[in-house]
């Protein structure tokens, strides 16, 4: 059921200390308002089936989650561990070419093990994201993600309400390139509330 808040409801009076940040479910989705240098526009993230990953990555159990956007679409397959969500596909169907990238072992959406979601908490991980098109050319490109905690039950107002949430900032940087940055705030019960980075912010409107 598609859930919205007034974004001038009153603040909740306490923080939940139970709960999840982000629990994948089965017709639980998510629509956000995009803003960027080109305007606003909507998202909506849908959890589907849980499935095999397949390929490479047969024997893997994952939920496939199809995210519709201005310009197309994006579906990620991603494995709920119970403390952490990984992904480990993605097929991106937005704009007017097609990729697939595969991420060995995997790339962390968030970590909810107690050492990674206490305040100040810092960690490293690294993968390889291979990515193929549309004419079958694939090219493999090692990648680093240095993650860290700002803020534990800060609270945010977005269009779907305010929250508590956590704050999570996350770095990615490749070999001998560039990075970027990007802050997330996930609220217990609810999932990402806001993202903010590459240009664009991301916030909650309905669940």
């Amino acid at each position: 059921m598609l859930v919205a808040c007034a974004a001038d409801d009153a603040p909740p009076v306490d923080c939940p200390s139970e709960g999840r940040y982000l629990e994948l479910t089965p017709g639980a989705s998510w629509t956000y308002r995009v803003t960027d240098v080109d305007g606003v526009t909507e998202k909506t993230q849908t959890v589907g089936a849980l499935e095999d990953v397949g390929g490479t990555k047969a024997g893997t159990m994952a939920y496939r989650l199809t995210t519709t956007k201005a310009g197309g679409s994006v579906v990620s397959w991603q494995e709920d561990r119970g403390d952490s969500v990984r992904r480990h596909k993605e097929l991106d169907m937005a704009g007017g070419s097609q990729t697939t990238e595969l991420y060995e072992p995997y790339r962390t959406r968030i970590d909810e093990a107690a050492a990674h979601v206490a305040n100040g908490a810092s960690w490293s991980e690294g993968y390889t994201e291979v990515v193929t098109d549309a004419s079958s050319m694939t090219t493999s490109t090692a990648k680093t993600e240095q993650w860290r905690i700002a803020a534990v039950d800060e609270t945010v107002t977005v269009p779907a309400g305010t929250f508590c949430a956590l704050r999570v900032g996350r770095t990615s940087t490749t070999a001998g390139g560039g990075g970027s940055d990007k802050t997330f705030w996930f609220a217990r019960g609810i999932g990402k509330v806001k993202e903010v980075g590459l240009g664009q912010t991301e916030e909650l409107v309905a669940h």
